[in-house]
């Protein structure tokens, strides 16, 4: 193969990588309004689809075909598919057991991004793609903050008033808390290309941090610490990134009204915690199967809410949510993926901002995002190291 068509197609790649990580952060996708404040458009079919696509590019060899090339990745699609048969189970799970369209489309792009990613053999291209499509949401939430919100605000009322009038960005998602779990997923990546690429990669990671700090977000900065402290993981980093992001923790505390009383009834880590051990009491009335794909919507605002609980449509845990719905056998068949966190990162970078959505999805509506989860499940599936019996066989 010459050098022109090497250049041709790693710069496809790149570019395919590229649109994969502007789909799965929630695209330029949106629009304001009074009712719900923004329609985020979840690209999910074209997602998937440039997923699949990355998927039989990254299987394709770089040289001619050989049966050692075969055989390398019979064994390690072997060892994957126990990991992507568990999350198609449970998008078949949340059809037979509830007809969760919805919850059937989450999981089946959770096994195709974690398929995609075990596969992926680019990861430089990942990283640019990545960092590149997260810049982009950034800049478009800097253009909120100074430049929409402050137009947007005196025509606005109610919830959308509110929403505005807190200064809270969020991009193209929904909520602010699913944009921070964006920020600080892409934060280890670009904490890496700081490390090697000094000048960028240092305006990059300020670049974020700012818009993390915009979306006042707990969630994301807690996610994004530790994070950090995975991708370091060493003693010596330890104090000053828990003292850094502690300080950076201080803005939402001092600008978001309901958290200055963190004791109080209403503060939203009281109302979430009350809010879980409500639904898994429920969930106890079903313990095997759950109570059915979508049900938590439809049975916890009429017949399980009960004060202090939070009245949501969403538990703000995505386990919980599993087991009320899917209960043991679920939530088993959504844990068996995650054994692979207690193997050795093959890039740490990425691990980390795997554990970064995983951390997220344990106090947010992650789960609410199809794209997200895509982006999730994929980084994942790419942290993964390559199996020493595909080693043996090169």
């Amino acid at each position: 193969m010459s050098k022109d068509s090497v250049t041709r197609i790693d710069t496809f790649r790149v570019l395919l990588v590229a649109t994969v990580a502007l789909a799965a952060s929630g695209g330029f996708f949106g629009r304001v309004n009074e009712r719900k404040i923004l329609t985020d458009f979840h690209p999910a079919v074209a997602a998937a689809a440039i997923f699949v696509l990355l998927l039989l590019r990254s299987l394709l060899p770089q040289t001619k075909d050989s049966p050692t090339n075969s055989l390398c990745f019979s064994r390690s699609f072997r060892k994957t598919l126990p990991d992507v048969t568990a999350l198609i189970l449970l998008s078949l799970l949340s059809l037979i057991h509830g007809s969760d369209i919805s919850g059937a489309i989450l999981f089946l792009l959770a096994a195709i991004g974690f398929l995609s990613g075990r596969f992926c053999k680019d990861r430089d291209a990942v990283r640019k793609g990545l960092l590149a499509g997260i810049t982009l949401l950034s800049l478009q939430a800097f253009y909120q903050r100074w430049y929409l919100f402050p137009r947007l605000l005196p025509h606005l009322a109610g919830e959308a008033h509110g929403r505005i009038a807190s200064g809270r960005v969020f991009a193209s998602f929904i909520t602010p808390g699913l944009f921070s779990a964006a920020l600080a997923t892409a934060l280890p990546v670009a904490v890496s290309s700081h490390l090697t690429k000094k000048r960028s990669g240092t305006l990059l990671v300020m670049l974020l941090l700012l818009a993390l700090a915009l979306t006042k977000s707990f969630v994301g900065i807690v996610a994004a610490g530790v994070a950090i402290l995975y991708l370091f993981g060493t003693p010596r980093a330890l104090f000053s990134t828990i003292l850094f992001f502690a300080l950076l923790s201080l803005y939402p505390l001092a600008t978001r009204p309901e958290l200055h009383h963190l004791i109080s009834s209403g503060n939203p880590v009281t109302l979430r915690f009350f809010t879980w051990k409500t639904t898994v009491i429920a969930g106890f009335e079903a313990p095997l199967f759950g109570h059915g794909g979508g049900s938590f919507a439809l049975l916890y605002p009429n017949r399980i809410y009960s004060p202090p609980a939070d009245l949501t449509l969403h538990p703000h845990n995505w386990p919980v949510l599993i087991f009320f719905e899917h209960g043991i056998f679920g939530l088993i068949l959504w844990l068996l993926p995650l054994r692979h966190l207690t193997r050795a990162a093959d890039d740490r970078s990425l691990r980390a901002a795997a554990l970064a959505f995983l951390i997220a999805s344990l106090v947010d509506i992650v789960s609410s995002s199809f794209t997200l989860v895509l982006l999730g499940y994929f980084l994942f599936g790419a942290s993964l190291p390559e199996s020493p019996t595909r080693k043996n066989v090169r």
